[in-house]
This record gives structure tokens, C-alpha cells and sequence, in this order.
């Protein structure tokens, strides 16, 4: 919730104070492989949960809004 948020702010913060001389494109492009880098972390988080419900689901027979008592 807050990482995202805080990489996305630096990203663009680098950004206008590489427009603005002054930061080294350097600077600009460490903010965006950190932005990359964090998506990417978030993908594979998401990408494993939903991989585990599918599991769950399979093994169980029930999908998991029936486990959670939800119709």
C-alpha cells in the first residue's frame, strides 16, 4: 500500500529534477528500476495468491467464496 505510492512519487520527483537540471539522468533512471522493481514484487505477490487459491479451490473441491461462507 505505501511502497508503490512512495516509488511512483520518487520516479516522478527524480524526473522533474532531471528536467530541470537538477538531477543526473543517473538519479532518474535508479528511481525507475526501484518503481520496476516494486511492481514486479507486487505481480509475483499476486500472481502466488491467486496461484494458492486456484490450489485451494482445486483441493478442496469448493471455491473460495463458499469456504468464506459467501454465497
Amino acid at each position: 500500500e505505501r511502497a508503490l505510492p512512495a516509488a511512483q512519487s520518487a520516479y516522478a520527483g527524480a524526473l522533474d529534477a532531471y528536467r530541470t537540471g537538477r538531477f543526473r539522468y543517473l538519479e532518474v533512471l535508479d528511481a525507475q528500476r526501484t518503481l520496476f522493481e516494486i511492481r514486479g514484487s507486487e505481480i509475483d505477490a499476486l500472481a502466488a495468491y491467486h496461484d494458492a487459491a486456484a490450489d485451494l479451490e482445486r483441493l478442496t473441491g469448493t471455491p473460495l467464496a463458499h469456504l468464506a461462507g459467501r454465497p
